[in-house]
């Protein structure tokens, strides 16, 4: 189900981004480039990340018992580099690379996309999403409590 949402999470990122830039401003409107770019895979992470742990759980019969304690606790920890990069896992860092380079991708793909432009930033704002996501991602499903 994870993996199955991420897929069509994925779809709908190349649908909007390569929607020609005149009709997407219409329904969207002007002003959610890199917010929209950042949301948006940030939420595509999360769904790779939580097909991931769930898929692992499922594997392992464990069942899980999510707790708000667990996620408070989690944010108020002060986060330093040292920390983030600790959290990248081999699984972790091959999403950060998959969806890194699907939306460069689709970047260069809006090349040739009427009324759409190719920008680094918007890249970076894909990347700095999915870095987001992976780390939301640890948080919500990785400290958890086993019943």
């Amino acid at each position: 189900m994870w993996y199955a949402a991420s897929f069509v999470w994925g779809l709908l990122i190349l649908i909007l981004s390569i929607t020609p830039g005149d009709v997407l401003v219409k329904y969207v409107g002007n002003n959610a480039d890199k917010a929209g770019h950042f949301v948006m895979y940030t939420i595509f992470a999360l769904l790779l990340v939580g097909g991931r742990v769930f898929y692992q759980k499922q594997n392992s019969g464990e069942k899980q018992v999510y707790s708000l304690k667990d996620i408070h606790r989690a944010i108020k920890e002060k986060i330093s580099l040292k920390f983030l990069i600790s959290q990248l896992t081999r699984t972790n860092l091959f999403i950060l690379i998959l969806c890194g380079v699907y939306g460069i991708v689709i970047e260069f793909i809006q090349l040739f996309i009427p009324g759409r432009t190719s920008s680094a930033l918007d890249a970076l704002s894909n990347t700095a999403g999915v870095l987001l996501g992976i780390f939301l991602g640890k948080f919500l499903y990785g400290r958890n409590k086993t019943i």
